[in-house]
């Protein structure tokens, strides 16, 4: 997804040593945005929230979970996706107040097969990527 030309993304500091550019590219384009990204309405990603997810990537999560497409929500939230074998995963994370919700889908019988709702304190962020594994 291109949510807009961002300025120096040919050199895009690493942040993440443990992942590819790609996701270090997805982060600089989500601290990019402004209010107003989708078409004209659509509200910009708390920096400080995004610092707080980008950090908790880096320390919780699983090195044998593929990477998720992340994705802006036009609340200001992320949105996590992944295609697991038959299960369609997404994670949606309130970065201000520090929650997630997770949805996994079945694809074939098309049942949800969890939702759950997650405070993401310390206790929990392990216990979130969890599920997804």
């Amino acid at each position: 997804m291109d949510y807009g030309a961002i300025e120096g993304s040919d050199t895009v500091k690493k942040r993440f040593v443990n992942f590819p550019d790609n996701i270090n590219l997805e982060f600089k384009k989500l601290h990019s945005l402004q209010d107003g990204w989708l078409d004209g309405e659509g509200k910009a990603p708390d920096r400080k929230g995004l610092e707080w997810f980008e950090m908790m990537m880096e320390d919780y999560y699983p090195k044998n979970l593929s990477l998720p497409y992340i994705y802006p929500t036009g609340e200001g939230n992320l949105l996590l996706e992944w295609d697991i074998g038959k299960l369609d995963v997404s994670l949606e994370i309130g970065i201000i107040k520090r929650e997630g919700e997770l949805h996994i889908l079945d694809l074939l019988t098309g049942k949800i097969v969890i939702r759950k709702s997650f405070i993401l304190d310390k206790g929990h962020r392990k216990i979130m990527f969890k599920y997804t594994t």
